[in-house]
């Protein structure tokens, strides 16, 4: 920490605003003890090597820490009573990571890794309901036997450490083992989309995947039931560091090709702590999730908060908006997730005298509608926004208790920075929408790298900034808007069109259930540009025609944002975390219109 010594100290408080420090320590000399603490307990190896270790764990960004906390940790250990202070706190007993109802031992960085936080959670509390789904439950315990039983399977299938397991099944007590389960033998969980078919499939499994395990109905030498049955349980885990990957999880590829990204076992144990704290979640909560295990949403903010509280997390199949409300009362659910249209899908429900028959406080999820106070008032409970990616996790987020404007997913959470830039690389002025880049001072809070992509992985991450291909703006009071994805902007006779806009405007129609707008070559020629093309879904028994619905939008919207074809469809097929799935979008077909008339 020398080198830290001859930087130029700045404002504790300063600091903490920028991200820059977690904490602010009250007592620096207590600080560096706890970091001597903290190095007994590492194996035995070289001081300084430790010394190293630990001096990057602790301090993400050591030239920004304050000065006199810096000096005090860099005097206990590199001045010459080093090695007998070091002595001193090896001979003390280790202490065991214990799990506390509030998490802070995620914080304190005692428990990093997944493994770690299950054996926690059932020493803790082994009797308590953890796992609801389709009228089945499980606790902590028979969760862990479970576990431990697939791992005794997947090990006698002479699954090792590294190993890459593909899991192709549905929503299940038994898909959510299987992570567990693989990441107990130090493997690699890798669960895909079971809709998934022909070339898409082809892409997305990894070539040299261990195991197929299947679904727990089919029979087979690789079957669920066999493999839980095909030797003893494994009950101790393989040591594993926060740094071992723990999965691979695909983005949902609504704009492009779906990319596996490589996660950490902290960084799964980071994003639950981020919803936690963002959310006051409780460890009295039911937290349901109706999106699928092969999402960031079940696993990372459903299943891992819930073990990091000792909570339950309550799964669907699928979601569904006839069921959507049935199934949050089954459950007995308090706190549910939302995504892409489902708000909206279930707000255009008809109203009915059960809305607020319910147990739920809150809801969570992205993005957050224009008619977010009416869906409150009807339902009986507040909704929160944020900003996320399987990239990024969770690095904006609203805060509970203060006011946020109209359409702002919150603010910068401690900890990440983020700019916004033009084409050129140059930072825009406040409320100027721009490209989002973003990083984050704590280890392993984002993604390690795209799987087997190191081409792209250099490009996303190029002057060590993720880009995320999403386009953003800042106000002056740091408050974030998310703009839309750089893909999902129109650029059509000089003007941007910002896709979601466009949706938002037609879903105020009483005839319209959702709609998609994109991008389709200009009739005018290549080269011309895109015209604007609507995808309309409308309420069974609707007579309402292309030619009515382009009518009322020239009324509506600004010129520009007037589509140039509308198209009346069946169905608008989704993702299976309800995003509209604008790849599978028709480029032919609809009623053109001349906009300009």
């Amino acid at each position: 920490m020398h080198s830290s010594s001859r930087t130029h100290p700045i404002d504790a408080d300063e600091a903490l605003k920028l991200g820059l420090l977690k904490e602010i320590s009250n007592d620096p000399k207590v600080r560096a003890l706890e970091l001597a603490r903290q190095l007994a307990e590492l194996p035995s190896v070289s001081l300084a090597s430790s010394k190293t270790s630990l001096e990057r764990t602790l301090f993400d960004n050591m030239e920004s820490c304050l000065k006199d906390e810096v000096n005090v940790a860099s005097h206990c250990f590199a001045q010459s009573d080093a090695a007998l202070g070091y002595a001193h706190f090896a001979a003390r007993k280790a202490t065991t990571p214990r799990l506390g109802h509030d998490t802070k031992d995620v914080a304190k960085g005692k428990i990093r890794d997944l493994n770690t936080a299950l054996s926690s959670s059932v020493a803790n509390y082994p009797k308590r309901p953890f796992f609801r789904f389709g009228g089945r439950g499980a606790t902590f315990q028979q969760f862990d036997i479970a576990v431990g039983a697939l791992a005794g399977g997947l090990r006698k299938a002479d699954i090792a450490p590294g190993d890459r397991v593909l899991a192709m099944m549905r929503n299940s007590v038994e898909m959510a083992c299987s992570w567990m389960a693989v990441n107990r033998l130090g493997a690699i969980w890798v669960p895909i989309n079971p809709e998934l078919k022909s070339v898409t499939l082809k892409t997305q499994v990894i070539e040299d995947a261990s195991v197929f395990v299947k679904s727990p109905d089919r029979a087979g030498p690789q079957s669920f039931s066999n493999l839980m049955d095909l030797a003893p349980p494994v009950t101790e885990p393989v040591i594993v560091t926060p740094a071992t990957t723990s999965a691979l999880l695909y983005t949902s590829g609504t704009t492009g090709k779906s990319r596996a990204c490589v996660l950490s076992h902290e960084y799964f144990l980071l994003q639950a702590k981020a919803l936690i704290d963002s959310c006051e979640l409780r460890d009295s909560d039911v937290l349901y999730c109706p999106f699928p295990l092969f999402h960031l949403d079940a696993t990372a903010l459903t299943i891992v908060p819930a073990l990091l509280l000792g909570a339950v997390a309550a799964l669907s199949v699928r979601f569904s908006a006839s069921k959507f409300w049935d199934e949050i009362r089954a459950t007995e659910a308090t706190v549910y997730n939302y995504m892409g249209a489902t708000l909206a899908i279930t707000y255009k429900q008809q109203p009915n005298e059960r809305d607020g028959d319910h147990n739920v406080r809150r809801a969570w999820g992205v993005p957050l509608p224009n008619f977010a106070q009416e869906y409150e008032q009807r339902f009986g409970h507040s909704l929160l926004t944020l900003y996320g990616s399987v990239e990024s996790g969770l690095p904006v987020f609203q805060r509970l208790g203060v006011p946020s404007p109209q359409g702002s997913c919150g603010r910068v959470r401690r900890g990440y920075q983020i700019r916004i830039i033009n084409e050129w690389g140059d930072e825009v002025p406040a409320n100027t929408p721009g490209h989002l880049l973003i990083r984050s001072g704590h280890p392993n809070a984002m993604l390690k790298e795209y799987f087997g992509d190191p081409a792209y992985t250099a490009s996303a991450f190029r002057n060590l900034w993720l880009h995320t291909g999403d386009l953003a703006k800042v106000d002056e009071h740091g408050n974030m808007y998310f703009v839309g994805r750089d893909k999902d902007v129109v650029r059509r006779r000089g003007e941007n069109d910002n896709a979601k806009e466009v949706e938002d405007e037609f879903f105020c129609h009483p005839d319209v259930v959702v709609a998609a707008a994109y991008g389709v070559p200009s009739q005018l020629g290549p080269g011309t540009e895109d015209d604007l093309k609507l995808a309309v879904q409308l309420h069974p028994g609707s007579t309402v025609t292309e030619d009515e619905l382009w009518q009322w939008s020239a009324t509506r919207v600004a010129r520009f944002q007037v589509p140039s074809v509308i198209e009346i469809v069946q169905d608008i097929k989704r993702t299976p975390t309800g995003k509209l799935d604008k790849s599978a979008m028709p480029l032919v077909g609809g009623k053109w219109f001349d906009i300009r008339k």
